[in-house]
């Protein structure tokens, strides 16, 4: 649970796919890199940018079949966040893919 504007919501897929829409809508009308990276930084920390950028690279890593053994040596992340990278895969291939070949 937590507490959006001023109102206790139960978080599951549902509620946040609602809440999320805006932020949904403005990453779909990037025209190029540019402009998602503006959104990005005003929109969120570094370390905010940093830790999505990097769940993404293992996500990307994982797809292609690097052991989390490699992926740790090569990237410093812990176990727990390449497991948490594993379970954004499971059953998303199609999801990641998409965003895999994004033209920006």
């Amino acid at each position: 649970m937590i507490i959006y504007h001023n109102k206790v919501v139960h978080m599951n897929k549902t509620n946040l796919n609602k809440i999320s829409g805006n932020l949904q809508k403005a990453f779909l009308g990037f025209k190029n890199k540019k402009e998602a990276f503006d959104f990005l930084w005003t929109l969120f920390t570094q370390k905010e940018i940093l830790e999505f950028s990097q769940r993404l690279e293992l996500a990307s890593r994982l797809h292609k079949g690097q052991s989390y053994k490699k992926i740790e040596e090569e990237t410093g992340a812990s176990s727990t966040t390449i497991a948490r990278a594993a379970k954004f895969l499971k059953g998303k291939i199609g999801i990641f893919k998409k965003a895999e070949s994004s033209p920006c």
